[in-house]
């Protein structure tokens, strides 16, 4: 296997600043970005599916957890539902889910690209095998893995993205490249 350390590299800085944005973000703060022509008629379809996921999150207790203990939402789709929120609760249950998420994944990055110096190869590896991966994804908004490094075997949140003969078992499946 070739080295992701450069991969990374250039994430656990982009990941440390969205845990640090994400700390001081508040419920009044609306999060701004520009529009592509190209992608309107995308995001009113996206504006939907965000408005059933903020109800799910704040209905759904297990829904809420099994976001939660993967990725979270990507940083795009995270901007969306945030920007789609209507009340305090939905932001209260959508920032607990990424400020849950986007640290996890951050230390994994940093104990990846710890393990991938010389002074650490040889060590197993756990969790933070694909973390460079998961951080590219979160960051980029690119499907998630079909099968992580961080869950447990046969599980796959993304279930509805999965391609055929995947192990299926997740209950309720959050929206491919979420």
């Amino acid at each position: 296997m070739q080295s992701t350390s450069g991969i990374a590299d250039i994430y656990l800085p982009t990941l440390e600043r969205v845990c640090a944005e994400l700390a001081e973000l508040t419920h009044d703060r609306r999060l701004t970005r520009e529009r592509c022509p190209a992608c309107i008629y995308r995001e009113a379809g996206l504006a939907n599916n965000a408005r059933y996921l903020l109800i799910e999150l704040v209905e759904d207790r297990d829904f809420r957890s099994q976001l939660a203990s993967g990725t979270g939402l990507s940083l795009a789709h995270f901007q969306l539902a945030w920007a789609s929120s209507q009340t305090p609760e939905q932001r209260d249950q959508l920032l607990t889910v990424q400020l849950t998420s986007t640290p996890r994944l951050t230390g994994e990055l940093r104990e990846h690209a710890r393990k991938q110096r010389a002074e650490a190869r040889g060590e197993p590896v756990g969790r933070e095998a694909d973390s460079w991966l998961r951080a590219i994804c979160l960051t980029a908004g690119w499907p998630a893995p079909v099968r992580s490094a961080s869950l447990p075997e046969g599980e796959n949140p993304y279930a509805a993205a999965a391609p055929a003969g995947t192990t299926q078992t997740a209950a309720k499946t959050p929206a491919a490249n979420t």
